[in-house]
């Protein structure tokens, strides 16, 4: 009898599977590869693994003790309305806030009653009250009134939540978040100058907040960063960097662009602060950048610019510089700025944030050109010693008498002996400088 076709076609499959099982089956069976040795770990250098130590920032941190012996800009003064706002600094969730007289305020996020946000309270001249129900807290944050209680201040006395000082000043909201007395508020020196006008503004960065730090005493990235910027013509060779300086504050980084004929002077101030001109206007525009720790992946920047008149200018011409600024600044959201109004600090926030939220220094390789930021490793490596030895980190002033803190800045021009600032500051008369 034949087979029919159906069961013909059905059945050389099956064959053909099972002439390949066996064929598989047949195959000699490799040698088993040799266990492999775990990778050895990396070992760190030093300014690597300083690094790792500075990401913290809570009380017992090596980061958060060493910012807590400062004033550290929390708020640009304009945009701190009547409304409380809620706010996160040195991993501390907050309320800010304006009392009627206009002096800031800032406490804990929560009451300590039921645990009902303070950023919905109503502000009074004592303080601020939870709307819930109706506590009163004083700027230390201390409980001074419960109006539904039988005795409105009995219990509120032993009531306290987090309250730390605040100031608003040179347009800036500050805050101590330290132990004692608290220092004075460094009056920079262009804090107090009047040939010009100033505009302050922040940003918002998703990344640890030595990051941010890093980039101001990192001047040789600005020839490929920027170079398709508004610097463009003022970054064209890679700089040379020449050394790097104790000072006072800190210290300062020199770098040099031969073919400019130029040198550079960038001061790194503590905790955070980059004390810097830049030169693609004239007169150069002086910068004040703070840097503020939010939490471990987050950072705050306060930039205080100020943008000098130039020597002899008529109104129309330092109108047209103020409209420059103005004009950058209406770019940036001021309840959000997470963008920068700037090309130049875009490309910096995203060369930033680009290494992760939290840098991982295990896949770093310092080179020659990063001797800023080796120096500023170790330099917070300093500070901390100097608090474990219960002497004040750089740049705590304490002298009230201080009235300005002189920086000498910005592009100074190769002479034939010596160079010479290309700003006018403090103590020199105004020059006309080179367009």
């Amino acid at each position: 009898m034949k087979k029919s076709p159906a069961r013909t076609k059905k059945s050389a499959p099956r064959k053909a599977a099972a002439s390949q099982r066996t064929i598989t089956k047949a195959r000699p069976r490799k040698a088993a590869a040799p266990a492999r040795k775990p990778a050895a770990a990396r070992v760190l250098g030093t300014a690597s693994r300083i690094a790792q130590d500075l990401v913290g920032v809570g009380t017992k941190d090596p980061a958060g003790r060493i910012f807590r012996h400062y004033w550290l800009p929390i708020e640009v003064s304009a945009d701190l309305g009547e409304k409380p706002k809620e706010v996160r600094f040195l991993g501390e969730d907050l309320v800010l806030f304006r009392h009627p007289n206009g002096k800031p305020g800032l406490v804990g996020r929560k009451c300590a009653h039921r645990n009902a946000s303070l950023v919905m309270g109503t502000v009074e001249p004592e303080g601020i009250r939870c709307c819930y129900h109706g506590w009163l807290y004083d700027c230390t944050g201390q409980c001074i009134d419960q109006p539904a209680e039988p005795d409105r201040k009995k219990l509120a006395a032993s009531i306290k939540i987090a309250g730390y000082p605040a100031e608003d000043r040179y347009g800036i909201i500050w805050a101590y978040f330290g132990e004692g007395e608290p220092p004075v508020i460094p009056p920079y020196d262009i804090f107090t100058r009047t040939d010009g006008f100033n505009r302050t503004v922040k940003s918002y960065h998703n990344c640890n907040w030595l990051q941010v730090a890093e980039n101001m005493v990192d001047p040789l990235h600005t020839s490929f960063l920027h170079r398709f910027s508004p610097l463009t013509d003022v970054v064209a060779e890679c700089p040379r960097f020449d050394k790097t300086e104790d000072t006072q504050y800190g210290f300062v980084v020199q770098s040099t662009r031969l073919d400019q004929g130029h040198s550079r002077l960038d001061h790194f101030v503590f905790p955070a602060m980059n004390r810097v001109a830049v030169n693609h206007i004239h007169p150069p525009l002086e910068i004040c950048w703070f840097v503020t720790p939010i939490d471990e992946t987050h950072t705050l920047s306060v930039t205080y610019r100020f943008v000098p008149n130039p020597p002899g200018a008529d109104e129309e011409a330092i109108q047209k510089r103020v409209k420059f600024v103005e004009d950058m600044d209406k770019k940036i959201p001021r309840n959000s700025p997470h963008e920068s109004g700037s090309l130049v600090f875009a490309q910096d926030m995203w060369a930033m944030e680009s290494q992760g939220p939290i840098s991982d220094r295990n896949f770093e390789n310092l080179a020659n050109s990063d001797k800023g930021v080796i120096r500023l490793r170790r330099g917070y490596w300093d500070a901390l010693k100097a608090i474990e030895a219960g002497r004040d980190p750089p740049n705590v002033l304490r002298d009230a008498s201080v009235k300005v803190l002189n920086f000498e800045t910005g592009i100074f021009h190769r002479g034939a002996d010596n160079f010479d600032p290309a700003r006018r500051n403090a103590h020199s008369p105004a020059e006309k400088l080179p367009v």
